[in-house]
């Protein structure tokens, strides 16, 4: 548990920074998943993947501790990703629809940083993210009316 305090405090206050700034937007989402692939290209393939992701798989269905904490974790990434979601969309879309469209992104963020472990390629990656992007404008887009 210290160990993913830690990691919650260091890796992912700095990576995710960018979308939980004050007025962040699809841009920002864009880096962060951006930037994540480069990430992974600098340590090259098969990537370790994230912590969070890794403990919840191995130990979340076993400790209750462990999956309050990672999904602590999820609730964080739904709740930066709803507010800068949220800044592409007009009011009147529901508070709903949009977390919803957050927590998908929180999970298929998750699951870019898994498959990086079995990724044939970085192109390969960088695809996946793109298309994690272009399900979200897609959505937006219908969100906005």
């Amino acid at each position: 548990l210290a160990c993913l305090a830690h990691y919650q405090g260091t890796a992912v206050t700095s990576a995710f920074a960018i979308v939980e700034a004050d007025g962040a937007d699809l841009t920002a989402i864009k880096t962060f998943l951006n930037t994540g692939v480069s990430a992974i290209k600098e340590m090259g393939l098969p990537a370790p993947g994230c912590l969070m992701g890794n403990t919840l798989t191995e130990l979340g269905a076993h400790d209750a501790e462990i999956a309050s904490a990672v999904r602590a974790h999820y609730d964080r990434l739904t709740e930066g990703f709803a507010c800068a979601l949220a800044n592409e969309v007009d009011r009147s879309t529901t508070d709903a629809d949009i977390v919803e469209l957050a927590g998908f992104l929180a999970v298929s963020a998750h699951g870019l940083w898994s498959y990086a472990r079995v990724a044939k390629s970085i192109k390969d990656l960088k695809r996946k993210s793109e298309t994690l992007i272009e399900v979200l404008q897609l959505k937006l887009i219908d969100m906005r009316g």
